[in-house]
This record gives structure tokens, C-alpha cells and sequence, in this order.
């Protein structure tokens, strides 16, 4: 790791920061028009049917959401660490009877390709078990190490909470200001009378509308990757200090690092030194992102006209750039590890993470598609509880007006979508662990053979590879 680190990509920061200000000036013009509307005034808000208590009362299940899945996701933190290699085969073996359940289910509902894809995809999973079986050993013991340093340091769940809770105001001030611009422009271009006595949508209107739209649309990618990328950096520094510097505590999976406070210095590197890499790299996935979201949205303007040439034309390019969009995600996990551990620009980070690819790629994809799948099925029963939490709120109520359909509806939606959402920040860790603690082994195995002989041991009796490259110099 650089001793001195320097700032890099600083050009990503400044572009960065130069539509931020252009956002904080649209955030002051579209405040107003949003307030002033009258559907959002204040006085509305606390109206006889509203006010305090209705605030509380929906407030409050939001709150249920969060602590069970916080509780649910520390339990689940457990499990990883003391029973790894149960956890991936059960989920393993899970997804294999998920998709030939499922594949059941829609033939006798009638739908024939559909039910003998998602069996085949069983099956075809369940033959490859055969192929990977000998990597599980490996992805237990990662998945046990990255569980154990999480529990060690808990501030890098706080990190992710603190992310999730600005991408959250994040979007709601988004929203806002998308309608009050939206206002704005309706205000300054009223519709046009036509002389039948119709109205029409002014031109100059929908012009502005769109742009607004789709810059607003633009910094809410990017914003919302550079969080992302910006925890990912944050986990993966902590990580790769304990391995650099952190000594084992006899044959435990605990560490002395003689680093105080090792999670806020990580932050910190991500939020001035790296930044600009964040930026940079989170730029390519947020042009995807949009380009993607315009090809769909054409796609769906094509089918309403009836232009099934220019609707096959978007589907297949929206498939291509989610195509893409998917690699450079998977690829920016590994160079956003190499920006955390050696302080490297982003171009620098994606050549080594090239080299690692094709030196030892497939046993990273298997690596990560065991431990996703712990953390995926994870996931899905986190939501489902959150769902019949949600479900249970509406039935301890009592209230007539809850037991409608589209009420119970809305909470289980809500207590899903808020179980899984919180599941996975929490589980971003184990992933940003997982990968940074195989770049390290990758790259310096001689660092844990030296500073933790007994783990050493364990991983090199899973993966025999480990032993390559301690002789030699490592690729910085």
C-alpha cells in the first residue's frame, strides 16, 4: 500500500463536482415551484386527516423493517461464520430446486418454454456441481475470514448504512426537484389552444422536460454508483489493511492491526486520494446506465406506435449494453480493489485487474458465484419475513380501512423491498471482503504466509495455487 499516496483522476472529480453545482442550482429553482404547488403544501400535510400521528404511523413500520432485517442479517453473519461450508451448499442446492420448482410450476400453468428453461437451468446447475465441488473448501474459508474481519470491525456496516441513508435523501431530493423544474416549465410554456378549442403540449415544454429529465436521470446514476464504489473502497481499504499489517491471534480468525481507527483512514483515502477513480469508473457504468434506460424507453415508445423493426432494433441493443454494463460492473469490484490497496488511478487499477483475470479469473468467478449464493438466498428470505411483517402490521392494526387489498399489498411490497435493500448493504461488506482478500492472496501470498502462518495453512491446503508467485516480486 503507498506510503504517500497521491490524488488521482483528479479530473473525474472536478467534472464531477462541476455537475454537482449545476444539480444544486437546479435543486434551488425546483424547491420552490414543488412547495408552492399546492398538493404539497405544508398545510395539507397537516390537515384533519394527517399530521404528527399519521407521520408516526408511517414511520414506524419502516423502522420494524430495518431493525428486523439489521437483526436478521446479524444472524445471518453468524451462520456465514460458523457453518461456511453448510451455508454454501445449502444454498447452492437451493437455487437448483428454486429453478426446477419454478420450471414445475409455469408447465402446469401452461407456459411450456418458460417452465423447460428454467428446468434445464436447474438441472445444468446441479450437473455443474461436480466441476466446482473442489473450490468449495476455498470460498468457506473466505467466506469465514470475511464474516469474522466484519464482526471485528462493525464500522464497516455503519459505512454502509451512512451510504444507504444518503442515497435515500438522495433520491427523494431528486424527485423534488424533478418536479418542481417540471412545474417550472409548464409555468414559463403553457400548453398551446388550438383553434377547435383543444390544447396541445407546448413544443419548447417538452423539449426542456426531456433534457431535464435525462440530466437529472445522468447525475442520479453516477451519484448513485460513486456511494456504491465509494463503500466498496472504503471495505476493501480495511480489508487490505488487516492483511498487510494485521497479525492473527493464535489459530482465531482475529487480528491485531497496528492501525488505529483502519475503517475511518480507509474512508477517508476513498473520499480524497481515490475519489477521482470512484468518479471515473462510476462514470462508464452511469453512462450505461443511461444509454440503457433510453434504448428501453424507445423500445417501449416503438411498441405503443406499432414500428416492431425499431422495437427489435432497441431490445437487442438494450440487451448489448446490459451485456456490457454487467461486465464492467464485475470488472470495476476488482479494480476498485486495486485503487483501495495501492492508492492506483483507475486506468492503472484495470490493466492489473486484467492481469489477474486472465491469470487466475475462473477461480475468482467460481469463488464469488458460491459466495453469492449465500448471500442472494440470504436476501430472498430476509424479504419474504419482511413481506409477512409487513402483512402482520396491517393485521395487528385492527382499522377496517387495512384490511383492503391494495393496503396489505403495499406493506408487503414495502417491507420486502426495505428487508432486502438493508440485507444487502449490510452484505456488501462480505462481498467487497471476499474480493479484495483474494487480490491480496493473488498477488502477495509471502504477506499471509509470514503474518498468519495458521490461516496460511488452511488456505493453502483448499487451494494449492496459493503457493504461486511467494518468490517472487509482486506486481505493483
Amino acid at each position: 500500500m503507498n506510503a504517500t499516496p497521491e490524488y488521482k483522476d483528479v479530473w473525474a472529480t472536478v467534472l464531477y463536482v462541476i455537475c454537482s453545482l449545476a444539480y444544486i442550482y437546479a435543486i434551488y429553482r425546483g424547491f420552490p415551484a414543488f412547495l408552492s404547488n399546492n398538493s404539497f403544501a405544508p398545510s395539507n400535510f397537516y390537515s384533519n386527516n394527517s399530521g404528527p400521528a399519521t407521520l408516526i404511523a408511517a414511520i414506524y413500520p419502516i423502522l420494524v423493517f430495518i431493525a428486523s432485517s439489521t437483526l436478521l442479517g446479524l444472524l445471518w453473519f453468524l451462520l456465514m461464520q460458523s457453518y461456511p461450508r453448510q451455508m454454501i451448499k445449502l444454498s447452492y442446492w437451493s437455487w437448483c430446486g428454486l429453478a426446477i420448482v419454478a420450471g414445475v410450476l409455469f408447465l402446469i400453468g401452461g407456459s411450456i418454454a418458460p417452465g423447460v428453461i428454467f428446468i434445464v437451468f436447474g438441472l445444468l446447475y446441479a450437473w455443474a456441481y461436480v466441476a466446482i465441488r473442489s473450490k468449495i473448501p476455498f470460498a468457506s474459508v473466505m467466506l469465514e475470514l470475511a464474516a469474522s474481519i466484519t464482526r471485528q470491525f462493525p464500522a464497516m456496516i455503519f459505512s454502509g448504512f451512512v451510504g444507504m441513508i444518503i442515497s435515500i435523501i438522495y433520491q427523494i431530493v431528486w424527485f423534488i426537484t424533478l418536479y418542481g423544474l417540471i412545474i417550472l416549465i409548464l409555468q414559463n410554456y403553457p400548453p398551446i389552444n388550438q383553434p377547435d378549442g383543444t390544447q396541445v403540449m407546448n413544443p419548447h415544454a417538452t423539449g426542456y422536460m426531456i433534457a431535464s429529465f435525462v440530466t437529472l436521470l445522468f447525475m442520479l446514476f453516477w451519484t448513485h454508483e460513486i456511494i456504491k464504489n465509494t463503500i466498496h473502497v472504503t471495505c476493501a481499504g480495511l480489508y487490505a489493511t488487516v492483511y498487510f499489517t494485521g497479525t492473527q491471534e493464535g489459530d482465531s480468525l482475529r487480528f491485531i492491526v497496528p492501525v488505529t481507527n483502519p475503517t475511518a483512514k480507509a474512508a477517508r483515502r476513498a473520499l480524497t486520494t481515490s475519489f477521482g477513480s470512484i468518479c471515473f469508473g462510476s462514470l462508464l457504468i452511469a453512462i450505461l446506465d443511461l444509454l440503457r434506460y433510453l434504448a428501453r424507453s424507445s423500445k417501449s415508445g416503438a411498441a405503443r406506435d406499432g414500428n416492431f423493426m425499431l422495437m427489435l432494433i432497441c431490445c437487442c441493443l438494450e440487451c448489448l449494453l446490459t451485456c456490457i454494463r454487467d461486465i464492467l460492473e464485475y470488472f470495476n469490484l476488482y479494480a476498485f480493489t486495486q485503487v483501495a490497496m495501492y492508492g492506483k488511478d483507475y486506468c492503472d487499477a484495470g490493466k492489473s485487474t486484467m492481469a489477474l483475470i486472465k491469470d487466475r479469473g475462473l477461480q475468482a468467478v467460481i469463488n464469488d458465484n458460491l459466495i453469492h449464493n449465500v448471500i442472494t438466498i440470504g436476501g430472498v428470505i430476509v424479504g419474504l419475513i419482511g413481506a409477512a411483517l409487513g402483512f402482520l402490521i396491517i393485521y395487528l392494526d385492527g382499522n377496517d380501512f387495512a384490511y383492503n387489498s391494495s393496503t396489505i399489498a403495499t406493506y408487503c411490497v414495502l417491507g420486502f423491498v426495505v428487508n432486502i435493500n438493508c440485507f444487502y448493504v449490510m452484505m456488501s461488506v462480505i462481498i467487497s471482503g471476499v474480493a479484495t482478500t483474494f487480490v491480496c492472496i493473488a498477488e502477495d501470498p509471502g504477506t499471509m504466509q509470514r503474518l498468519k502462518p495458521e490461516l496460511f495453512e488452511r488456505m493453502a491446503e483448499s487451494w494449492p495455487g496459493i503457493n504461486w508467485g511467494i518468490h517472487q516480486p509482486v506486481s505493483m
